[in-house]
């Protein structure tokens, strides 16, 4: 894989998961900036959480599937959780 694909900007991630994980929302020839554009990162981050047993439309609190798919992302409970409140709260809950 491509060192600059948007896998290797993630916190925490091996060289290892950057192959496993790393995916270009675009096919097209990029430049190097462009390779770690958001839409990558975006892209990068479903494939991980899909490869994780991500179960789209499901709850994602701690205790479901979802919430233990996120663990792949990021061990730390504190972080998982964190990531749930915040996503509650961006959705106006």
């Amino acid at each position: 894989m491509d060192s600059g694909l948007a896998a290797s900007r993630r916190p925490g991630m091996t060289t290892a998961d950057n192959a496993r994980y790393a995916h270009r929302a675009s096919t097209s020839s990029l430049s190097s900036r462009a390779r770690r554009s958001v839409p990558d990162v975006l892209a990068s981050t479903a494939n991980l959480l899909k490869i994780a047993g991500w179960q789209p439309g499901q709850p994602f609190g701690e205790g479901t599937p979802n919430f233990e798919a996120m663990r792949e992302w990021n061990r730390a409970l504190v972080y998982r959780k964190t990531m749930h409140l915040f996503a509650e709260r961006l959705a106006g809950r």
